[in-house]
């Protein structure tokens, strides 16, 4: 959970991405927590699993970004990625 009521956001610097999850600015729900998160992240990747189960190459971390970026959206927050120059 972020206790900072003024904190807004986290960027995650990577190898090769810049990650960042920020609040949607008309977030009524400004309180995330993380372990539900990942609950539903899991969810969805067992459901993406059980879908596609012939797909040998399903769970990309271009898929996984997706997921998290589903999730996080039904959440009223934004998660994305830039390349790294």
């Amino acid at each position: 959970m972020i206790a900072n009521k003024k904190m807004c956001g986290i960027i995650a610097i990577g190898k090769d991405y810049n990650y960042f999850l920020e609040i949607v600015e008309d977030n009524p729900n400004k309180i995330i927590k993380f372990n539900e998160i990942w609950d539903e992240v899991l969810f969805e990747v067992k459901k993406t699993i059980k879908n596609n189960a012939s797909n040998s190459n399903l769970l990309t971390n271009e898929a996984l970004h997706n997921i998290y970026s589903k999730v996080f959206q039904k959440r009223g927050w934004n998660y994305g990625r830039e390349r790294r120059l």
